[in-house]
């Protein structure tokens, strides 16, 4: 409804500036759909969600074993597609790397996330989750840069080059461990 949305389009735009909020406006009959079609994004609402006000719409919420699985592979090659394509355009600016660095660390950190859960069953924070898989790949310094890049938007010890290959790196894995899955 244009009205409700207008209704609350200042409060969003003043909360967008200052902390790029993002929201997503969906109808209840649209979630089993979403959930299929972005697997990993309706896992890491399921597992993080908090309602603040009316009922829990995302209360049972199912993302299906086939469907994560592919959305999960979609994401990380979607996500080391991008990566590669900002090395090309901002290559000569730290500053522009650095961002796209910090920006791979969320959807690195669901799909971690989603990948434990479907190896193990293990249902782990996002961002422990991808502590645990740099872990396994002994990608730990990586991590650290990119957590680096993310937290201060500093430009990470070893440059932002390194940090967006670090990003592309990890992301390569977990879609390794994507494709063994049964």
């Amino acid at each position: 409804d244009p009205a409700r949305l207008e209704a609350i389009g200042g409060a969003y735009r003043l909360a967008h500036a200052a902390i790029n909020l993002s929201a997503l406006f969906i109808l209840k009959s649209e979630i089993a759909t979403a959930s299929e079609a972005f697997a990993v994004k309706f896992f890491d609402i399921a597992a993080r969600h908090r309602v603040l006000f009316g009922p829990d719409v995302f209360a049972g919420i199912i993302v299906e074993r086939e469907a994560a699985k592919r959305r999960l592979r979609q994401v990380v090659i979607n996500l080391t597609l991008r990566l590669r394509e900002r090395l090309a355009l901002a290559g000569p600016y730290a500053d522009r790397l650095t961002l796209a660095a910090a920006d791979a660390v969320g959807p690195l950190r669901a799909s971690a996330a989603l990948l434990l859960s479907l190896e193990s069953g293990a249902t782990l924070a996002p961002r422990e989750a991808l502590a645990v898989v740099a872990k396994d790949c002994g990608k730990e310094p990586a991590l650290a840069a990119l957590v680096q890049a993310r937290s201060g938007g500093d430009v990470p010890e070893g440059g932002a080059v390194a940090a967006v290959m670090d990003a592309i790196e990890i992301a390569g894995l977990i879609g390794l461990r994507a494709d063994r899955l049964p």
